[in-house]
């Protein structure tokens, strides 16, 4: 919080990079009663930590059955809740084909995933499963500090993910899917 009385802030010569708080903002002025994260394994904890600090699973109060779900490596599976927030990491997610289904079929509200720019080539698995669940989602919020690498290609499955490739840019072309592909 900052002690102005509205709670805001305007930032002058730097960047804003509390990107966790940032997003749980949106989702929680989404009113989004089902919240998917998805985020490397080493960030699960902060992000954790950062949902029960701001109350997104109950949505301060107005979703009471809400609650917070993990998926861990070398833990028991939790049941997927009927809202809520679930977070898991994207190497997980990307392992377990029925963890997949069972999270595309849950339809999130705002699919938030961390460090998006890991999902940068079209052929790569976690890519293929990231396109899938954004696709079942309403709002896929793809987050990411570095979003390229190497090339301008590698943006454009974050782009494919809200929806803004086609319409946008035309698409990607044969051509470049394979370049973004190498």
């Amino acid at each position: 919080k900052v002690s102005a009385e509205d709670e805001l802030f305007a930032l002058r010569g730097g960047v804003l990079t509390h990107n966790t708080r940032g997003a749980l903002a949106v989702a929680a002025m989404r009113g989004s009663r089902r919240t998917l994260i998805v985020c490397p394994p080493v960030v699960l904890t902060n992000w954790q930590r950062n949902v029960d600090e701001c109350g997104l699973a109950t949505l301060g109060g107005q979703n009471p059955d809400g609650v917070l779900v993990e998926f861990r490596s070398g833990r028991k599976e939790p049941e997927i809740p009927d809202s809520g927030v679930v977070i898991i990491s994207d190497s997980l997610l990307t392992s377990r084909k029925h963890l997949q289904e069972a999270l595309i079929e849950w339809s999130p509200d705002t699919f938030l995933f961390d460090e998006a720019h890991r999902a940068k080539n079209f052929e790569a698995a976690r890519t293929q499963v990231m396109l899938s669940v954004a696709a079942a989602s309403t709002f896929p919020v793809p987050m990411t500090g570095t979003p390229l690498f190497n090339t301008p290609h590698e943006l454009a499955p974050l782009l494919e993910m809200t929806g803004h490739l086609t319409p946008i840019f035309g698409g990607i072309s044969r051509r470049l899917r394979s370049r973004v592909a190498a």
